[in-house]
């Protein structure tokens, strides 16, 4: 049972006497029925201070503890249910500390409530006369297609009074600060709303730019690249794939914030602030992050809307996470290759003369750490991508060497990072390299319905270009991968027998049972994520039920000719412990060399540190005995029986 509460508000405290005013909710004949002023909402004032934000709950009856005493306990998975029951329980904490979110108009003495049961999530902003509802009601029932489907209303918080903004709306990108303009894309095209006048405009039609993010290849509307800021004199920064533009809302002449550089010279610019604090961008309180999208250098430029924007730091390295000081013109800013730790550096907002700050890890110089090159390649389908290799520690031009292939999807983006040697459940690049290993990082591009075989086609082209360039043994590759890198890992097993040795981490194996599961930490089901998302199936399995055999793992295990390991954690609420296990029974009837690694009470990322470390060494072992020649250690020989395990273990490790 919730308390009855009143909302006491004081105004004028700048004054010799504030006013104070108390809202009564059990004197206003307007309120809704059956609810409280919930002490669980956060009560605050709009930054204009016209109005205070309230949360509204329902008050629930007494029970009755004798009631509670034999009782059934059953949960009903029923058809027609909106959430899934199990969804219901992971949000469950959720639910109980929901609020109706209303807004108290001070002058009026008036609440208005805004979220209701059809439309749960209400944007209100800080300034202005609108609120933005999204009522999704309309789309809960509908399973055969993507979700997050919405119908966008506008709310005046004086009256409640609702009007409708655009119907079947998938990508909202926000409100501007001041409330009056709204934005959203649809049908592969970037909208502005005047929410004092609802009128629509169509910002890719007025300018002829493409805002929306092509590259995005999951089953489902294409999302916009999004919104670098909002500009005065009603206008807004937006992004496309390279550059910025500043648009006007109500239409009009576009103005090319970066000069158009981006798209020339294949650089995408991005906005970094200057000054948070600031509700509008402008050329003086912004910098431009730039990364290039071939050469992988990055840094900062300074903008000169409608010209070519100047260079102030674009190395051959990573350079990001700047931050400008509040009271004084210095920024700091990191700096960071594969061999050199992410160190802080200082310098004014034009960045010059940089100092490093910082020397963090100065051990690093004891150790022999290899560094990275770009490898270009191109796949069987044409598709021209790239892919950054790890060399080890003192290379030999000329001399080829054994390789482990580390991928997920786009990989060589992450060319210039740092490698840092923690503990988890993928290969340290830094320490496969400093045992003589190359480790290659390919990206992987998708075709609709074939998931598996466009990562056998890339990781394959990608490691056939690393043995052509004179880097890898033919002989003496490997593979790894973990989660959708377990899944795509697993398929190329099943593909191929290029490769000397394969792990795969909490891998999904098999399509057809993996749709009809829970993703369990979520409470959500599978099939969704395997049509529409990462599995980029684009049906269920009933309708091509041929294909999703072909991509499907398990189902082409009699193919397999390569030794490998699988790695599962029995508590895993992402991909179920069972997919391991399916592999691993199927495998193992079949004859193959399998070794399946199950840490009891571990989730997807193993996170006890003594795993880990158990993992990492196991995984090290693996590789070593089939791409190094080593002896194989016990467990690989012979296993371990369940009665010896805890022995064993120690020595394992040892």
């Amino acid at each position: 049972v919730h308390r009855t509460n009143r909302l006491i508000v004081a105004t004028g405290l700048d004054a010799e006497r504030p006013a104070v005013v108390t809202y009564d909710p059990s004197e206003d004949a307007d309120f809704p029925s059956g609810f409280v002023l919930s002490e669980q909402a956060g009560t605050r004032w709009t930054e204009d201070g016209t109005r205070v934000l309230v949360g509204l709950d329902l008050q629930e009856a007494e029970i009755d503890d004798e009631e509670e005493d034999d009782q059934p306990d059953v949960d009903v998975w029923h058809w027609a249910d909106h959430r899934l029951q199990s969804v219901q329980k992971v949000q469950a904490d959720a639910d109980r500390r929901f609020t109706y979110s209303a807004a108290y108009n001070p002058p009026t003495n008036a609440l208005v409530r805004l979220a209701t049961d059809d439309m749960p999530r209400v944007d209100v902003p800080d300034r202005g006369r609108w609120a933005v509802g999204r009522r999704d009601a309309p789309y809960r029932g509908i399973l055969t297609e993507d979700g997050n489907r919405a119908d966008y209303v506008r709310i005046d918080l004086e009256s409640g009074e609702e009007s409708l903004i655009a119907d079947d709306v998938r990508r909202p990108m926000g409100a501007s600060p001041d409330g009056r303009w709204w934005l959203f894309a649809k049908d592969e095209a970037v909208y502005s709303v005047d929410l004092n006048t609802l009128e629509v405009t169509n910002l890719s039609a007025a300018t002829g730019l493409d805002f929306i993010d092509r590259e995005f290849d999951r089953i489902t509307e294409k999302p916009a690249h999004g919104v670098a800021g909002w500009m005065e004199r009603d206008r807004v920064l937006l992004n496309s794939r390279w550059d910025l533009w500043a648009v006007p809302l109500a239409g009009g002449e576009p103005q090319a914030f970066t000069g158009a550089a981006g798209e020339r010279d294949q650089v995408r610019f991005r906005a970094t602030r200057l000054d948070t604090e600031s509700d509008w961008v402008t050329a003086d309180n912004v910098l431009l992050s730039a990364y290039g999208e071939w050469t992988k250098k990055s840094g900062y430029f300074r903008p000169r809307p409608g010209q070519d924007p100047e260079p102030l730091l674009f190395e051959d390295e990573m350079i990001r996470d700047l931050t400008k000081a509040s009271e004084a013109d210095r920024v700091v800013f990191t700096r960071q290759t594969f061999e050199r730790f992410p160190d802080y550096w200082a310098a004014d907002s034009r960045l010059r003369n940089p100092e490093r700050v910082t020397d963090a890890n100065p051990q690093i110089a004891e150790f022999a750490w290899g560094r990275r090159v770009l490898v270009d390649y191109v796949d069987e389908r044409g598709n021209e991508l790239q892919a950054t290799l790890a060399l080890p520690a003192g290379y030999e031009e000329g001399r080829r060497y054994p390789m482990i292939i580390y991928f997920y999807e786009k990989m060589s983006q992450r060319h210039h990072e740092f490698s840092r040697p923690v503990y988890d459940d993928r290969p340290h690049m830094s320490t496969y390299a400093s045992n003589g290993y190359l480790v290659l990082m390919p990206d992987i591009v998708y075709d609709d319905g074939y998931p598996g075989t466009s990562a056998l086609d890339d990781v394959t082209a990608a490691a056939r270009k690393a043995i052509e360039l004179g880097y890898a043994d033919p002989d003496r590759i490997g593979l790894q991968g973990h989660s959708w890198g377990g899944y795509e890992t697993s398929y190329i097993l099943t593909q191929t027998d290029m490769f000397a040795a394969i792990v795969t981490g909490a891998p999904l194996t098999n399509l057809m049972s993996m749709n009809n599961i829970l993703y369990k930490r979520t409470g959500n089901q599978n099939g969704p994520i395997l049509q529409w998302s990462q599995g980029r199936m684009g049906d269920q399995p009933w309708d091509d039920f041929e294909r999703w055999v072909s991509q499907s793992p398990v189902h082409q295990a009699p193919n397999i000719s390569t030794p490998f390991l699988i790695l599962h954690g029995t508590e895993d609420g992402a991909v179920d412990w069972n997919q391991g296990l399916e592999l691993y029974t199927a495998a193992r009837r079949l004859g193959k060399e399998v070794i399946l690694l199950s840490y009891p009470g571990e989730p997807h990322h193993l996170t006890k540190e003594a795993n880990q470390k158990d993992f990492q060494v196991r995984m090290k072992q693996f590789f070593d005995h089939y791409l190094m020649d080593t002896e194989a250690p016990e467990w690989m020989r012979e296993g371990v029986p369940f009665l010896e395990r805890n022995k064993r273990q120690r020595r394992a490790v040892s």
